[in-house]
């Protein structure tokens, strides 16, 4: 479950859109109705934090979210904190935190989710995809506060100190009161928050084709998508050629080698069993001497 909430930064990116990714580590302390702390150490094999940052034509938006899971193995402890700017590209400043509610972008503003089922998380994997990296608009916003609003802790005050923003790295503090929606509303104060987060290199998701027949090599739709623990993924050659096939995690690297040789025209499908795997987003990846297509999967454990 590692890359579950890194899942939410690939969701939105697609190519032409201005998106900077990152993946870090953000923790803090909290009191109130519940006592603890939370920390979201990308070092670690089990819990980590993720964002980017969106550059639209008058809107600057940056998006953190962080997970660490509980001993049971079945929930998770999330966060997930939200800054709009105005100003382009993004620059370091200090927001004020409040209540995200009412019409349009809100103000910059943090939940906490403790002890949450993480098919809950996943459902909001599903309402950012379904933007189909088109941007981070407002009713998709607004949608992900209301799938949340009955499980989150959300900011009625609080800052947020944004001390570095660049394409290497996504840094800061904050703090803040947050409260459930209940009467009297449960409180918990959050404090020595810290993030820390480094930009991804997510060429590895481009298309680059050099051909004149860029519908020659094609990843048809892998299935059973999301899938547990393997699944089927086929593609097309029309032109003979030496084809590699191999899963890519989020951070470009690879993490397993599926496929390599010399292939006919011709329909081929091949699985990957990936029991050995924490669940989160995955990337196929089809390489010929001219083309790369990747393709976006999705493991649930």
């Amino acid at each position: 479950m590692k890359t579950l909430f890194f899942s939410l930064v690939i969701a939105t990116f697609t190519i032409g859109q201005q998106v900077a990714p990152y993946a870090g580590n953000l923790s803090f302390d909290y009191s109130g109705t519940i006592n603890g702390s939370f920390n979201a150490d990308l070092s670690t094999d089990s819990s980590g934090a993720g964002g980017f940052v969106l550059s639209g034509s008058d809107t600057s938006i940056a998006l953190i979210t962080a997970f660490q899971p509980n001993i049971a193995g079945s929930t998770v402890d999330a966060f997930i904190m939200f800054m709009p700017d105005t100003t382009l590209p993004m620059e370091p400043q200090t927001w004020l935190m409040s209540l995200p509610i009412g019409e349009g972008i809100p103000n910059a503003f943090c939940m906490f989710l403790p002890d949450v089922d993480s098919t809950l998380l996943f459902d909001v994997l599903d309402l950012i995809d379904t933007t189909g990296g088109v941007g981070f608009s407002d009713s998709v916003l607004a949608e992900i506060l209301l799938t949340l609003a009955d499980y989150a802790y959300a900011s009625v005050a609080g800052s947020i100190i944004l001390d570095t923003v660049s394409l290497d790295t996504l840094g800061g503090a904050f703090s803040a009161t947050v409260m459930q929606a209940a009467f009297p509303p449960p409180t918990i104060m959050i404090s020595n928050g810290i993030f820390s987060l480094s930009g991804i290199d997510t060429s590895f998701v481009s298309v680059d084709p050099v051909d004149q027949h860029p519908e020659s090599y094609t990843l048809l739709d892998a299935y059973p998508n999301p899938f547990n623990p393997s699944i089927t993924i086929e593609y097309t050659i029309e032109h003979s050629n030496t084809v590699q096939i191999e899963i890519m995690n989020i951070l470009g690297q690879r993490i397993d080698f599926l496929k390599e040789g010399y292939q006919s025209p011709g329909i081929y499908s091949i699985k990957w069993d990936a029991s050995q795997h924490s669940g989160g987003v995955y990337f196929v990846r089809l390489k010929t001497k001219e083309q790369i297509k990747t393709q976006k999967i999705i493991l649930l454990k």
